[in-house]
């Protein structure tokens, strides 16, 4: 988050931080409807904060996730700037099965952009409560997030904004430790080489206890990497690595 500030306090813009305050955002019936989801009230309450800010004094709002890191300042605000009315991180996700890799590229509200008269704010946010009040069972994670920008982006070619990664505990694991084969391999992959990255903070909810203080560790070690190095990687002895 301090990257996040040090970001907007480069470029002249405000920064602000929102607290748990932000989760009572949405209405009760979304709020209930999302049930322990904790991921899809961000979803919405997220969209409903934007339009407050863009009703009030502001004429743009760039959201950016807590576990976004930004280790190039000038190259993501030159992103951001290129995107007119609104965007969505394209993200390259690299599925890492085995030695075998895949990139799979997609759209992620991680980092987004929303002009004060832009109707896709209204549109998404709509669609969003439109999924909520027709979806039966629990809500997958990422039901109102990637999975619905991403069948909205099949249907309609949506703006993006390049330059942010997708920066896995797979990934952040070996570049932690100096290997830099996964993050070499990711970045020829790359359309643009990032400025920032979503690191994927929520797999933490998914560790056990015991393992939590090393997986913070590793995460600590590889931020740090980032913001003192960026993606300038040196040749180092790797294990060999296939893709498809």
């Amino acid at each position: 988050m301090g990257s996040v500030q040090q970001w907007a306090v480069l470029h002249g813009w405000d920064y602000l931080v929102l607290d748990d305050a932000f989760l009572e955002l949405p209405p009760h019936w979304v709020r209930q409807r999302c049930g322990s989801n904790l991921y899809a009230k961000t979803d919405v309450a997220r969209l409903i904060w934007a339009k407050e800010v863009l009703s009030h004094q502001y004429d743009r709002v760039i959201w950016v996730d807590a576990d976004v890191v930004v280790f190039d300042p000038d190259g993501l605000a030159r992103h951001v700037n290129a995107v007119r009315e609104y965007g969505f991180a394209h993200e390259l996700f690299l599925h890492i099965e085995g030695h075998h890799t895949k990139p799979i590229w997609g759209l992620n509200n991680a980092v987004m952009v929303f002009d004060r008269h832009t109707p896709m704010l209204q549109n998404y946010l709509q669609r969003c409560l439109e999924r909520l009040e027709h979806h039966q069972g629990e809500l997958p994670r990422t039901a109102i997030g990637p999975t619905l920008l991403n069948q909205l982006n099949h249907a309609s070619d949506l703006h993006q904004i390049q330059g942010v990664g997708l920066f896995t505990p797979a990934m952040l694991h070996p570049f932690a430790a100096g290997q830099d084969a996964l993050m070499r391999l990711y970045l020829s992959h790359c359309l643009v080489l990032p400025a920032a990255a979503n690191l994927c903070h929520f797999m933490r909810n998914a560790t056990i206890a015991a393992q939590r203080p090393a997986f913070d560790r590793i995460y600590s070690i590889a931020t740090e990497r980032l913001l003192h190095q960026g993606l300038t990687l040196t040749p180092r002895r790797d294990p060999d690595i296939q893709h498809s």
